[in-house]
């Protein structure tokens, strides 16, 4: 599966996006999104390249309430790790910790995990 396949998975499971098309190369995703009797076109984030595009991913799993735990840093492999609840004194499920050498990546798999799609990587 390509990145920009698991960037239309991203949009659909995880921002509810269901309307995603392809326009002239293979790779040209854009969300379709009706406003006020208009069909507005708006280009595919770049969830698995771009730190700034996950960070939207984390953004939305944190207000979904999740809580996220990630570790790493550049050259070695990044870590992400969901769970829910409250950690203090409560007791918490934490999702199993995955793992990649890039952070854009993991987080992505680690949130399309969280809905019960699991890539293969």
């Amino acid at each position: 599966m390509t990145n920009r396949e698991i960037d239309v998975l991203i949009e659909k499971y995880i921002f509810g996006h269901e309307k995603i098309v392809c326009r002239h190369a293979e790779d040209d995703y854009h969300v379709l999104i009706e406003s006020d009797g208009w069909d507005v076109l708006i280009p595919l984030r770049y969830f698995t390249e771009s730190i700034s595009d996950a960070w939207q991913v984390l953004e939305k799993l944190k207000n979904d309430g999740y809580g996220i735990n990630l570790y790493g840093q550049d050259g070695f492999k990044w870590q992400v790790q969901l769970y829910e609840g409250r950690t203090y004194g409560a007791i918490v499920t934490f999702d199993e910790l995955i793992e990649h050498t890039s952070a854009p990546m993991a987080i992505c798999l680690a949130a399309l995990k969280s809905v019960g799609v699991e890539i293969a990587t």
